[in-house]
């Protein structure tokens, strides 16, 4: 959430906020940087880090201290740095500040052990085996292709020309998936049974996702653009 207190109106919930942060232990504190820092959205991931650089600083002994006694896949430094790995690679060149509040943060933070830190990144990956032939294998393609890559970069997008583009190319794959108007089957219908399957089988946070299901409210943003 972003700062509040330089909001005079919102004095009272900033420091409600502060007051149930400071309730937290130090390691949920360091959990909620690590989440907040992988969100989407730049906006976010600045607070986050700006608010990170003192709180690592504070508590620079807790860190160290977990670095050399937690187990690897449980050590909070090292997921603190797989965080701020990411956000180097997700926000370069978009973000200068980003990146410098990244590399105090990584600086405060130092050289961590490897054979006692797991930082490896997930690797997301699809293998389409009939050259996409057969259909359900092209809409798995399509939807995975929406969900890593469109997706992510609808949200990282700073303009909403950007943004109005991916979401008609989001759009048009939701469109070419039979997920533009996805209901829950009343009946035996084994092909709309499968498309609701699909559409729950998308992750919860991606919201968006209902937002681009109507072709004319897209298609009249691309107009608007192109007149633009």
């Amino acid at each position: 959430m972003p700062s509040l207190a330089s909001i005079p109106e919102m004095a009272n919930l900033s420091k409600k906020i502060s007051d149930l942060k400071e309730g937290m232990d130090i390691r949920s504190q360091f959990e909620t940087f690590c989440l907040r820092c992988q969100n989407e959205n730049q906006v976010v991931v600045e607070q986050a880090l700006e608010e990170l650089v003192p709180q690592l600083r504070k508590h620079e002994e807790f860190i160290h201290r977990a670095a050399i006694n937690e187990q690897p896949n449980q050590n909070i430094a090292g997921r603190l740095t797989r965080s701020l790995l990411d956000c180097c690679a997700k926000f370069n060149p978009t973000s200068e500040n980003i990146m410098l509040l990244s590399a105090k943060c990584l600086g405060i933070i130092g050289c961590l052990d490897p054979s006692r830190i797991d930082l490896v990144k997930e690797k997301k990956d699809i293998l389409v085996l009939s050259n996409f032939q057969r259909a359900d294998e092209t809409v798995d393609f399509a939807l995975f292709f929406l969900q890593h890559v469109l997706v992510e970069a609808f949200l990282s997008a700073s303009n909403t020309r950007s943004q109005g583009f991916l979401a008609y190319a989001m759009q048009s794959l939701l469109k070419y998936c039979g997920l533009t108007s996805v209901v829950p089957p009343r009946t035996q219908d084994l092909e709309s049974g499968e498309m609701y399957r699909r559409w729950l089988s998308l992750p919860e946070y991606l919201e968006i996702y209902g937002d681009h299901r109507s072709y004319q409210h897209i298609l009249q943003l691309s107009i608007i653009f192109v007149q633009y």
